[in-house]
């Protein structure tokens, strides 16, 4: 009995400090470390606008393209410096007859007639492209006017390898997913904020960065684009940062829960894949900081599945010995239970009162994107790939 004891406090103390290390110390020692260590201001605006090559792999796009297309002609960036490739990776439906109006000397349409995956695709613009700096975006990401300005004067600083934006969710629905997302992606971008005033934020998200062109190197098929880039630069002894004014606009990237799983199980998977190829940057010794907090954003994090269960599954045995655990249980499972309220309403069209209603969706919400987590490092374990899929796509007006 005793030996079962200690085991159970042995797992829910590691549990706990795996929690208390992802969603509590990470940021507090960002926050702490950031007071004392800061690196210079950069310029108001670049002194001279470097030469952007800008890379929209598409798919399949008639849906958005024609916006992205207007949208990337609109930006507030010098003509002669900037210029824009859309490539079609294999598109079946009517992507390319939309493009081919827009084609001129600065719109560049590459066609692929196969579908072979974005990383592929990129790694052969990168070789053809003459821009100093390679900018990418997604075939659905509406870009703020000033976004490249915005990111391009961050290059003066020669330490600087990597720039992203911020992803903005524009839509206003009923959806039970979209005001949790929100959330989740403001949290993201504080931790990205800290991270770069340190060194190197340890994400990216491939709505929109620019990188230095002379640091590009081939990316893996089977990894995601955004965070291979990124450790890419990093390993190369540059900074990859986040200017959150570059803004991206999206509609929610999760259209239903079943996508929400979906695509959170591919995206773990394939950012798993990438940091076993770039390993390497996890040895504290190095990458110092950087690699204490790729450890705990993206390998760990990527665990919190496994710690959420033996957390609930520890406290339980150990009330039985410790009545005042019970209350640690209780609010553990008022909190799934909240989950299943949500996915129940939601699923009968009914309604919750404001309050319930907002912690509700965040508990499904966070359920959701554990059960893909789950699923994505078991697929990752497996051996499975995932070089290229069928995105998801919205119908927009106009």
């Amino acid at each position: 009995m005793q030996t079962a004891i200690l085991g159970s406090l042995v797992l829910f103390s590691i549990a706990l400090f795996a929690l208390l290390a992802i969603f509590v110390l990470y940021p507090l020692y960002l926050y702490l470390y950031s007071l004392f260590k800061r690196f210079p201001r950069i310029p108001d605006q670049p002194c001279i606008n470097p030469r952007i090559s800008l890379i929209v792999v598409v798919h399949n796009a008639a849906s958005s393209i024609e916006r992205k297309v207007r949208n990337c002609l609109a930006l507030d960036y010098p003509e002669d410096r900037l210029d824009i490739y859309i490539c079609s990776d294999g598109s079946t439906d009517q992507t390319e007859d939309l493009i081919i109006p827009f084609v001129s000397e600065r719109i560049h349409l590459l066609v692929y007639p196969k579908h072979r995956g974005k990383a592929l695709v990129i790694n052969e613009m990168a070789v053809q492209c003459a821009g100093e700096l390679l900018a990418f975006s997604d075939a659905d990401a509406i870009l703020s006017p000033d976004s490249l300005n915005l990111m391009a004067r961050h290059f003066s600083d020669d330490a600087i390898g990597g720039v992203s934006g911020l992803k903005v969710i524009r839509e206003k629905s009923d959806s039970p997913l979209l005001e949790p997302q929100q959330k989740y992606y403001l949290a993201d971008s504080i931790v990205k904020k800290l991270e770069s005033r340190i060194g190197s934020e340890t994400s990216n998200d491939g709505t929109l960065y620019i990188i230095r062109r002379r640091l590009f190197r081939p990316i893996s098929p089977a990894a995601t684009d955004d965070l291979f880039a990124c450790l890419n630069i990093v390993s190369q002894g540059s900074r990859f940062i986040f200017e959150p004014h570059a803004r991206a606009y999206m509609e929610k990237p999760s259209q239903t829960m079943s996508h929400e799983i979906l695509r959170r199980r591919r995206i773990v998977c394939r950012s798993l894949h990438g940091i076993w190829l770039m390993r390497a940057l996890l040895n504290p010794i190095k990458f110092k900081s950087f690699a204490v907090g790729l450890f705990i954003n993206k390998v760990l994090r990527r665990a919190l599945p496994l710690f959420l269960i033996i957390f609930l599954v520890s406290s339980v045995v150990l009330a039985f010995h410790y009545p005042f655990v019970w209350l640690l249980v209780g609010v553990q499972m008022l909190f799934y239970l909240l989950a299943v309220v949500q996915l129940v309403v939601t699923r009968l069209h009914a309604g919750l009162p404001p309050v319930i209603n907002r912690v509700s969706a965040l508990a499904l919400y966070f359920c959701l994107g554990n059960v893909g987590t789950f699923w994505g490092v078991l697929d990752f374990v497996r051996g499975k790939r995932y070089e290229k899929w069928e995105p998801a796509r919205i119908r927009y007006p106009g």
